[in-house]
């Protein structure tokens, strides 16, 4: 239940936010940004020492995935701005 309510706030917000700012929702971005987070999920439960290591390898995987989404949507943002 907890996973179909989070799902669902996902998706109002998604479609919320693009009347905001125009964006692009990859489902394979997203796919493969979840299985990252599992994977983060699972090394945390883990909890050994060199966990961090992993956390960062996660951390620096889902950064390169959206990289340009987030730098475009960043300057779309800014062009809005200074705009006001």
């Amino acid at each position: 239940a907890t996973l179909a309510s989070y799902a669902a706030v996902f998706a109002i917000r998604a479609i919320n936010a693009r009347r905001y700012v125009k964006f692009s929702l990859s489902p394979i971005r997203m796919s493969i940004s979840l299985a990252v987070l599992f994977a983060q999920t699972a090394l945390v439960l883990l909890t050994n020492k060199y966990v961090w290591i992993g956390q960062g390898a996660c951390f620096g995987v889902i950064a390169f995935i959206n990289m340009k989404p987030f730098v475009i949507g960043t300057i779309k943002m800014l062009k809005k701005r200074k705009k006001v």
